[in-house]
């Protein structure tokens, strides 16, 4: 999950999102299927949660350029 520095927010599972992919929703649709969820509003913008088998690793970058350049788009 990215919540980027315009605070846009961004949801990549497993399937690595494409514009062919990509679906537009609320965030409360994602609470209903997974309420753990809830965990990632603590992400400030500029930020990157991922989870793990145990908890969340966080990354934060200084631009949405850089977070970019790390995720190689």
């Amino acid at each position: 999950m990215i919540h980027q520095h315009n605070d846009v927010w961004q949801f990549i599972g497993d399937t690595k999102g494409t514009e062919e992919n990509v679906q537009v929703l609320h965030f409360s649709h994602l609470l209903e299927l997974d309420a753990s969820l809830s965990q990632v509003l603590r992400l400030q913008p500029g930020g990157l949660i991922t989870r793990m088998p145990i908890g969340w690793a966080t990354l934060r970058f200084a631009t949405d350029e850089a977070m970019d350049e790390y995720l190689g788009v």
